[in-house]
């Protein structure tokens, strides 16, 4: 029996559910599901270098290797503040910038999931629509009491 995966949070299993959904129909393909995974997931808390810390905590990004980058002024909480130093703290990223960019990373794939899933209801109400016409409720249960009978009483 396989170990069910731990992620980091609720909204990090949430997300990779959808994520997995959008590899299965080939949206995604599997090196950003390993990304999306290696960032996700709970591990210990090390700072020694393994693959899997390599993973998800990369080097800090060097500001020459970052040559389009914009400064913005954001007005967050006091809470969200706080968990956001907390990862650089625990070691989970390298700065605030890199929560930050992880975070809008997570917005942009589910933006996507939502878009597709908007998507993919418009078609089945299409496939729906191009069925032909629905079928009396009435008619139906006459011919499924006819064929199997009355339901049990509750």
């Amino acid at each position: 029996m396989t170990a069910k995966p731990k992620f980091k949070s609720d909204v990090s299993t949430a997300l990779h559910t959808s994520a997995a959904m959008l590899h299965k129909v080939g949206a995604l393909d599997e090196a950003t599901m390993h990304h999306f995974d290696a960032r996700h997931l709970a591990g210990p808390a090390s700072n020694a270098p393994t693959v899997a810390n390599l993973a998800t905590n990369p080097p800090p990004c060097h500001p020459a290797r970052m040559a389009n980058v914009e400064k913005l002024s954001v007005a967050l909480t006091p809470d969200m503040v706080a968990e956001m130093r907390a990862a650089v703290e625990d070691g989970d990223y390298g700065s605030v910038s890199e929560v930050v960019r992880d975070a809008l990373r997570d917005w942009r794939l589910r933006r996507k999931v939502e878009t597709l899933k908007v998507e993919e209801l418009r078609r089945l109400v299409q496939e729906g629509i191009d069925s032909g016409p629905g079928l009396e409720a009435e008619a139906v249960f006459a011919r499924l009491r006819a064929r199997f009978g009355a339901p049990p009483a509750r």
